[in-house]
């Protein structure tokens, strides 16, 4: 399965996808780099393999990801990443400052910026190398019109996948391979929108075993994130796909979080 989209129907939104996905993924089957090509066969424009029989794609891994997942690295690579991560010899103040630098849409005063520290060194996740990020949720008060803002630490698809590489690395033997669902039926089946975005995650242990999960993105969900300017508003392939990654890390690896 490719990602493919009829000719006369690509968007900006459908393109930024197709090229995020060849950025940021491989053929899982012979490593290649994905290509946007034309399908004149079929009238589409996608995303994949030139070879056609290899399907789904795999995530393209940088040295800081295999370093963070257990694999060896040169010892100049390794001390590059170190100095990037937010060591827990920096001083609270500093560390603080930090933080609310690199997430300034957050907007968290200090006590707020101190906690997720806190959850950052509970978890061992980084949020300087994208691991782990801070997200504000506001809501305001009918009766006094006071707002509160709470900030919940967010995993990303990256921080899911180091946590569970360095928490079960017994049963790690690397990320899942991904891929749309277009079939309409199976949309409404799995998730009562025939229209919404589908992704599915497959994925081996080293002792062999595979294991499939999916990920969706609703119509209706999808229309609230593009109001509210959120991810999922701007690709909301992106965020199915993401979701079924993350859904398959929690499906195969139940003991990641107890360690």
């Amino acid at each position: 399965m490719v990602y493919e989209v009829k000719q006369g129907e690509v968007t900006q939104e459908k393109w930024d996808e197709m090229k995020k996905i060849a950025r940021e993924n491989v053929c899982p089957h012979c490593g290649a780099e994905l290509q946007i090509h034309t399908n004149p066969e079929k009238g589409t424009i996608e995303v994949g393999c030139l070879n056609r029989e290899h399907h789904g794609y795999v995530e393209r891994t940088t040295w800081t990801q295999e370093f963070r997942r257990g694999e060896g690295a040169p010892l100049v690579i390794k001390d590059k990443i170190e100095k990037r991560m937010l060591p827990g010899g920096y001083p609270l103040g500093t560390a603080l400052a930090l933080i609310k630098v690199r997430f300034p849409r957050a907007d968290m005063d200090d006590p707020s910026a101190a906690l997720f520290v806190m959850d950052c060194m509970r978890l061992d996740l980084d949020p300087l190398l994208g691991e782990i990020v801070p997200v504000t949720f506001k809501s305001t008060d009918k009766a006094t019109g006071e707002i509160h803002k709470v900030v919940t630490p967010i995993l990303t698809e990256d921080g899911w996948l180091s946590l569970c590489a360095r928490a079960c690395p017994e049963r790690w033997a690397g990320p899942p391979i991904t891929e749309p669902i277009t079939n309409k039926e199976f949309k409404k089946d799995l998730c009562d929108d025939e229209n919404a975005w589908v992704w599915k995650a497959t994925g081996k242990t080293k002792d062999g075993s595979e294991s499939i999960a999916y990920g969706w993105l609703k119509r209706k969900e999808y229309e609230k994130a593009k109001e509210a300017h959120t991810p999922a508003g701007d690709l909301p392939g992106n965020q199915a796909r993401v979701r079924a990654i993350k859904r398959w890390v929690r499906e195969t690896f139940p003991e990641e979080s107890p360690r």
